[in-house]
């Protein structure tokens, strides 16, 4: 939180401490929302900003208030490319999936789709569709003993190194939504602070079943191996084989 905003923000937090923008006075949620314009402006200008991606927390269910809040966000930021993840499984429960991806539609919003774990109550539901210029798949890795452990920090819920037969499963689904939109972004998640190289590993991983099932240079060099150049250098021996493109 920006030192001039600090005072007005912990005047308003809750009992463990946290602060939602909800709960900010105006003229502090305009501002914050102007420095986040601020910061977008210089890389947009550049031609180096992609999606800009929200994720909307396990607690924030589809009511009038949250569509109210997703709408905002297209009103704030007109320009650019806006993805958005959904946590609640509420979102994509029986009739509310059409709802939920008719709002994305029409604010012009790219449907995030995951990959996590099997078998949890608070599951959510993998929908396989495009709501926007951009074809999103994101990838929690499927550690089911953390998945919903209690720990300091996220990062071992992501600790998982995908096989090739899980990705597989998935080259179908990454083929069909990259034939509905021109750009496709395949992302691993990257919390897991105990293996680095992880998130560029399991999509190098990709990058060859994507290949080898015929999808060629514009999703498997393109999108998964972009991810491998920007990573530090992998650290040897590897826990699993390794797949050269």
């Amino acid at each position: 939180m920006p030192a001039d905003l600090r005072a007005a923000a912990e005047a308003h937090a809750n009992r463990n401490g946290r602060v939602y923008l909800k709960h900010l006075p105006a003229f502090a949620r305009e501002v914050l929302w102007r420095r986040f314009e601020d910061a977008l402006l210089p890389l947009d200008s550049a031609g180096k900003l992609g999606v800009v991606f929200f994720q909307f927390a396990p607690w924030v269910a589809p009511r009038d208030e949250a569509v109210e809040q997703i709408e905002s966000i297209r009103r704030r930021l007109p320009q650019y490319t806006i993805a958005v993840e959904f946590r609640n499984r509420g979102w994509f429960a029986d009739r509310q999936a059409e709802a939920t991806l008719g709002l994305l539609r029409r604010q012009r919003l790219v449907h995030v789709a995951m990959e996590e774990p099997q078998g949890f109550a608070s599951r959510v539901l993998t929908v396989v569709d495009v709501t926007g210029p951009v074809a999103y798949v994101r990838f929690h890795g499927r550690n089911r003993a953390m998945w919903n452990a209690r720990t300091e920090t996220t990062g071992g819920r992501f600790d998982y190194w995908y096989e090739r037969a899980d990705l597989d499963e998935w080259v179908p689904r990454i083929q069909w939504r990259d034939s509905q939109s021109p750009e496709t972004c395949v992302l691993f998640n990257l919390s897991n602070t105990n293996n680095d190289d992880q998130g560029p590993r399991n999509a190098r991983v990709l990058a060859v079943a994507l290949a080898d099932a015929g999808s060629g240079e514009r999703i498997a060099r393109r999108d998964a191996v972009l991810a491998l150049a920007q990573q530090p250098p992998l650290v040897w021996p590897l826990p699993y084989p390794v797949y050269d493109l």
